[in-house]
């Protein structure tokens, strides 16, 4: 029957998946990060379970202020945004925007 458990798999059949995400069969990200100083590729990183390797913040070397700092620290999460075309049909710019509103 249709819905039930006795599913045979076809030898002939494959299920693998090609996205942006890291985790795909196949790896077909939108874009890369570059280090400015090295400018060597950081992310994505070549190993889909690899974590980017972000260099450290030299304080020193940036115009961020202390205060800045101390706020940078204590952030747990991340958000980014990449697009290329900001005027859309589906209006996702005033989302975000809106979305922006939440996040200090």
């Amino acid at each position: 029957p249709l819905n039930s458990d006795a599913f045979v798999l076809d030898p002939n059949f494959y299920n693998w998946t090609m996205s942006y995400r890291l985790d795909s069969d196949i790896r077909r990200p939108y874009g890369r990060v570059r280090d400015l100083t090295t400018r060597k590729i950081i992310a994505p990183p070549k190993d889909p379970n690899g974590k980017v390797k972000w260099r450290h913040f030299n304080q020193s070397s940036s115009s961020v202020s202390i205060e800045e700092l101390e706020i940078i620290n204590g952030k747990q999460e991340i958000a980014a945004w990449f697009v290329s075309h900001c005027l859309t049909r589906s209006k996702r710019e005033t989302l975000v925007r809106e979305l922006g509103n939440y996040f200090e």
